[in-house]
């Protein structure tokens, strides 16, 4: 089992998200990070839960690799608000032509 801090996204889109005990939370939608800086960084989750789309902050979760499996745990449902200056990665940057 390893804790990870760099992972493809696209691994772990549409994978179960569980609380601390164990329980399906929702499934994981996208992924939304800072444009801030050199590098992105991830600060929040979408989550497709039973009571709709939720965005999640994401200094409550870890992500583990468990015989090449991806388990996304959350410790605690805080749901922020977000700015302007973010990215949306399943959204507007996977599987999309990008041109620079």
């Amino acid at each position: 089992m390893a804790l990870l801090t760099t992972f493809y996204f696209s691994r772990i889109q549409g994978n179960k998200i569980y609380d601390s005990s164990g329980a399906i939370i929702g499934k994981l939608k996208d992924i939304i990070v800072e444009q801030k800086g050199e590098r992105p960084k991830v600060i929040a989750i979408g989550i497709i839960t039973k009571s709709g789309i939720k965005i999640v902050d994401f200094s409550y979760f870890t992500i583990e690799k468990i015989n090449s499996k991806y388990k996304i745990t959350c410790k605690e449902l805080k749901e922020i608000s977000i700015d302007s200056d973010v990215l949306y990665l399943a959204k507007y940057v996977l599987d999309r032509q990008i041109v620079d």
